[in-house]
């Protein structure tokens, strides 16, 4: 169901959260959305200038419309490969109206699945947003960061207590919104639209 970009990007995070966003896609299929992973792993430089923009050198807030995220490097679980963010796709264009009532759809099957959405962060609604941490806080911590830096990534996820081998559940959810294709895209690569959700 995803494309072969998606599956790459879920490469890189960890295995039960690339296995629930397959699956997510799978459901998400049955009611004719598709989806494409447009973000996983970033490394501190790539988070550093998402979180830059609309702020100053001081990290003060200057244009707040061009706010994409409130995590600085180090805050974000996408830094950890224990988040991700998709978009529904029609063909190759990507709708960031997220208006669509696929969008909802979206955060609805992905929380069926156990994943944490970005909808429920207090701070900036950030839909396109789903995480998986285990044990592990909404936000990262410094136990997170001081293993990323000293052990790696793997140590990360056996300390989040995600067991490799939990079964993804097989849910069939029901759509109450008419199936549609009729979305209209842009840019995927454009951070500061797949940010910027209002909930």
């Amino acid at each position: 169901m995803l494309d072969s970009i998606s599956l790459q990007r879920l490469s890189q995070v960890h295995p039960v959260l690339s296995a629930k966003v397959q699956r997510l896609a799978e459901l998400l299929a049955k009611e004719s959305i598709e989806i494409r992973v447009t973000q996983a792993l970033r490394n501190y430089a790539d988070q550093l200038k998402l979180w830059q923009k609309g702020r100053d050198e001081h990290g003060n807030i200057v244009d707040g419309s061009q706010i994409v995220t409130n995590a600085a490097p180090g805050h974000s679980w996408h830094e950890f490969g224990l988040a991700v963010d998709v978009c529904p796709f029609v063909g190759r264009s990507p709708d960031w109206n997220l208006n669509h009532p696929a969008w909802k759809r979206i955060v609805e099957v992905g929380e069926s699945l156990e994943l944490f959405s970005g909808t429920q962060f207090h701070s900036i609604c950030d839909t396109p947003h789903f995480q998986l941490t285990g044990k592990f806080p909404a936000s990262p911590n410094d136990e997170v960061r001081t293993l990323l830096r000293n052990e790696g990534i793997e140590a990360v996820w056996k300390a989040s207590g995600i067991a490799a081998n939990l079964a993804v559940p097989l849910l069939s959810p029901i759509s109450p919104y008419p199936r549609t294709n009729a979305i209209a895209g842009q840019n995927e690569n454009t951070p500061d639209q797949y940010k910027r959700g209002l909930c």
